[in-house]
């Protein structure tokens, strides 16, 4: 109904068998980039050498990309340090998204069964399910990770014991998108219609900064660097198998 302006969608996809609006452009992430970043970094953290993650849903391709992102790297640190480092991702079982996404009974079971077996992080993904999981775990002094946004500030019953967040680099991609948008109108440059691909990273250490070492600090440079300039991959397709 409006050719003349241009659409931005924010963290949205289309398939690209679709007829796609030439004015129309969508944010995508790499989720699974963002997941082997914490991975990598649960990895190298753990004293336990055993790592998990409590995810709400298999069904979601951007779920399913966080966490078998973390579990690659996972892999990933172990190369490095000569680990071996057991990775344990419980997807619930349902797949109704109403039900699994809103399940914060079965995030805290799940997150209290990882403890029993000696889990000392564990990576929480998707809606209430997941957050209920990482306040339980921190609760009871395990390390966590959170996704999307910098979780210390929205989370904070379990900031105490926040190692970082998985997140997607919303606003910078934006201002791209918003840059060329402009530069679109002046004539200049074509505008980027389809799924456009933003960055990912991980979030400050904040309240653990201090128990994290200068040689895990320095190892996550070269996963972070590797996975933004393509030299390194994760192997996780699209979608799950």
């Amino acid at each position: 109904m409006y050719p003349d302006i241009y659409f931005i969608g924010v963290d949205q996809t289309q398939e690209t068998s679709l007829p796609f609006p030439s004015n129309l452009v969508n944010q995508t992430f790499p989720e699974d980039a963002a997941g082997y970043m914490v991975g990598a970094l649960a990895a190298a953290v753990s004293e336990n050498y055993s790592i998990g993650a409590v995810c709400s849903t298999y069904t979601l391709p951007a779920i399913w990309r966080y966490c078998e992102g973390y579990r690659a790297g996972a892999a990933y640190a172990d190369s490095k340090l000569n680990n071996q480092t057991r990775v344990s991702v419980i997807y619930h079982k349902d797949t109704a998204l109403a039900k699994t996404l809103s399940d914060p009974g079965w995030g805290t079971e799940m997150a209290d069964s990882l403890i029993a077996q000696g889990v000392d992080v564990i990576f929480g993904v998707g809606g209430t399910t997941s957050t209920a999981g990482l306040v339980e775990s921190a609760t009871k002094g395990v390390y966590v990770v959170d996704v999307d946004v910098d979780q210390y500030y929205t989370v904070p019953e379990a900031a105490s014991m926040m190692l970082s967040s998985a997140v997607k680099l919303v606003a910078p991609g934006m201002a791209d998108l918003i840059a060329k948008a402009r530069e679109a109108q002046n004539g200049d440059f074509a505008f980027p219609a389809g799924n456009y691909l933003c960055p990912v990273s991980f979030a400050p250490y904040h309240d653990m900064d201090g128990k994290i070492s200068a040689n895990v600090k320095n190892l996550m440079h070269d996963p972070t660097t590797g996975l933004l300039d393509g030299t390194i991959g994760t192997s996780i397709p699209l979608t799950k198998p």
